[in-house]
């Protein structure tokens, strides 16, 4: 049987004024990085990963780059590299500024998600309920709900959407 959350986590509301002033800041933020570029899933995945060591890496190979150019390369564009590192940097406190935030409003997202369809699933089944006792009106309901449980002798949604309590 279905179970829906017995807490509610999240119970905020956003103003369109609200809205449109963080529609505004993420402009602003956007303005202020014109460079920013948006690679393919495949670029993503084959190009080099730059975790922590690879950070240190380049870290201490620019050092060296600069405390021992005879070993650098004529080809090398030493103040393109030094452009990139710098901005590299910047974006990664940028990111420290940032991950926060966005990971903070996924995870209310997704529990206003859980919050919302467990209280959905609570109509579906007291709708299922009445129509089964023939309640005038629950039918057609429970009908154009069903729907989102294609396929099914009208248990599944007690499986598909079942929420564990908080």
């Amino acid at each position: 049987m279905f179970m829906a959350s017995t807490k509610n986590l999240v119970s905020a509301s956003l103003t369109d004024e609200k809205k449109t002033i963080i529609a505004q800041a993420v402009e602003t933020i956007k303005t202020n990085l014109p460079f920013l570029i948006a690679l393919s899933d495949k670029e993503r995945k084959g190009g080099m990963k730059l975790g922590d060591k690879s950070f240190g890496f380049a870290e201490k190979a620019t050092g060296y780059i600069h405390s021992s150019p005879q070993f650098a390369p004529a080809y090398l564009n030493v103040p393109e590299l030094d452009k990139d590192y710098q901005l590299l940097k910047d974006l990664q406190d940028i990111l420290r500024i940032i991950s926060p935030l966005t990971n903070n409003i996924e995870d209310t997202a997704t529990e206003c998600g859980i919050e919302a369809i467990s209280a959905c699933m609570v109509y579906y089944h007291a709708v299922k309920d009445a129509a089964a006792r023939g309640v005038e009106g629950a039918k057609p309901i429970y009908d154009d709900l069903q729907k989102r449980f294609p396929g099914s002798s009208g248990n599944s949604a007690d499986d598909d959407a079942t929420t564990t309590t908080k």
